[in-house]
């Protein structure tokens, strides 16, 4: 899936609920989603600028990170198309824990990848579709931030919809 760039604004749920105390909602491409407080804007590489759509612990630290990437995937979703999609990823991954939903997937794993992190790091992953637009939300988080990153994956993840 591409990646598209926008521009993120972040507000509080308004009228039929807040978000958490400690959570923050975002807005991105017409998706919305919350982000735990403790996690930043990323800075770009030249520090010019904050990246509206990847928020992290610190500034270049991505095994810690949250993201959002937003795609015309120019034909409507469909079970069989996740099923497929699944399937390749676990075939790349044999540990991914993956699930069809009506509107998308969610999948969660967990990676021991040196050139990423020296220690394990845990990705949850929730892909929601709203037509032909599909919006792909990452929560992924290393063993020695596991409680303090790990406790918002739920939450996360449950929180992507499209934007009224």
């Amino acid at each position: 899936m591409s990646v598209a760039i926008g521009y993120a604004s972040c507000n509080e749920r308004d009228g039929k609920g807040k978000a958490p105390a400690d959570m923050h909602e975002v807005t991105y491409e017409g998706f919305t989603f919350l982000c735990p407080d403790v996690l930043k804007p990323a800075q770009k590489l030249d520090g010019s600028a904050t990246v509206p759509n990847v928020f992290t612990l610190s500034d270049e630290d991505i095994s810690n990170a949250l993201s959002c990437e937003v795609s015309d995937d120019g034909e409507e979703f469909s079970t069989e198309m996740a099923e497929q999609m699944i399937k390749e990823m676990k075939a790349q991954d044999p540990k991914l824990e993956a699930k069809v939903l009506p509107d998308g997937a969610e999948m969660r794993t967990v990676t021991n990848d040196p050139s990423v992190s020296s220690e394990p790091v845990y990705m949850a992953m929730r892909i929601f579709v709203k037509g032909k637009k599909s919006c792909t939300v990452t929560l992924m988080y290393t063993e020695k931030n596991k409680e303090t990153l790990g406790k918002y994956a739920d939450a996360v993840i449950n929180s992507v919809k499209a934007a009224k």
